[in-house]
């Protein structure tokens, strides 16, 4: 418990078993270089606080906090400050779940890694806090980004990125009564063909867009199903992308976007459609008129494989249109 400010050259952990800090309203400062590391089995929570870990290379790569398989990290009224990545699931029934918090991040506010089949089946939830990439270059930096097989669960909070808010590349991703934005101008890069015409890259070397759905690689073989309901997904520059989808050449491994009547999805450029279908294999579930279901397939690119836009707006009962090349 802390009753003043202080600063250390490493968050303490207990290596027995469960830590519990209580920042009591002040701040910790670490200058830490690498990961306080939540083992199978042990839980460490922070909460009522603030914690500064500006200690890392300035890379963006380095996580604060990592819940490795079968451990937990939960964070609870706690501003985290970071130059690398706020924190980091990797691996079976890692959980990490943060609460009434606000993390901004020059890497990810919180992630998971793809570095093999061991870093799967994670679990992520999000409620009431404000994500944040720390303004760079407005390619820098995804907010959340989750890659690999899990569940992904964000409520009532604000996401706020620069490459991307959300980066759903694999698992199974919800969210719900939350804003997803990404406000900042491109310095130096075209938005339009930045990884658009090519396979995508590591991690969030990928297209600009609020939220990125899919994958388009030889990598991440595996589904990404998003679900959205009554989500505010805006994107402020000239030409940004709200929401961009690519799903993967197999069809089990595709891509999947479902939102309700009550999602608003609005790219502050009017030329730019609030939808996007790259191409492979995709399935949008949408409550819309069939008319912005054609304005859907207008969309599609000559890339797609097979694309199908299933409408469930109750008045219109079910269609389905598909379009092959």
């Amino acid at each position: 418990v802390l009753t003043e400010d202080v600063t250390v050259d490493t968050i303490p952990v207990n290596e027995e078993g469960d830590t519990n800090i209580v920042l009591g309203g002040n701040t910790l400062t670490t200058n830490q270089t690498g990961s306080i590391i939540a083992e199978e089995g042990q839980t460490i929570s922070i909460s009522d606080g603030t914690i500064i870990a500006n200690g890392t290379d300035g890379s963006g790569a380095a996580s604060i906090l990592y819940a490795e398989a079968g451990g937990k990290i939960e964070l609870t009224g706690v501003t985290l400050e970071t130059n690398g990545t706020g924190v980091l699931a990797e691996g079976q029934d890692a959980t990490v779940e943060v609460r009434n918090s606000h993390i901004t991040a020059l890497g990810f506010c919180v992630s998971s890694n793809a570095r093999n089949e061991s870093t799967h089946g994670i679990n992520i939830r999000i409620e009431n806090s404000v994500l944040e990439s720390e303004h760079v270059n407005g390619y820098c930096g995804s907010a959340v980004m989750m890659n690999v097989p899990g569940t992904l669960y964000i409520e009532n909070s604000n996401i706020i990125g620069e490459n991307n808010a959300v980066l759903a590349r694999g698992g199974d991703i919800t969210i719900v009564d939350s804003e997803l934005s990404r406000p900042y101008a491109v310095e130096g890069a075209d938005e339009s063909n930045y990884y658009m015409d090519k396979d995508w890259g590591n991690g969030n070397v990928v297209p600009m867009a609020t939220l990125l759905v899919g994958n388009r690689s030889n990598s991440y073989q595996y589904p990404a199903n998003v679900t959205l309901e009554n989500c505010t997904i805006t994107a402020t520059a000239d030409g940004a992308k709200t929401v961009y989808i690519y799903g993967n050449a197999a069809e089990e491994n595709g891509a999947t976007l479902t939102y309700d009547a009550a999602t608003v999805i609005t790219p502050a450029d009017k030329t730019v459609d609030p939808v996007i279908v790259g191409g492979g294999w995709v399935e949008l579930d949408v409550s819309v008129t069939p008319d912005t279901a054609q304005a859907a397939l207008d969309a599609i690119t000559n890339d797609v494989d097979r694309a199908t836009v299933r409408l469930s707006s109750g008045s219109y009962g079910q269609l389905e249109l598909s379009q092959t090349k």
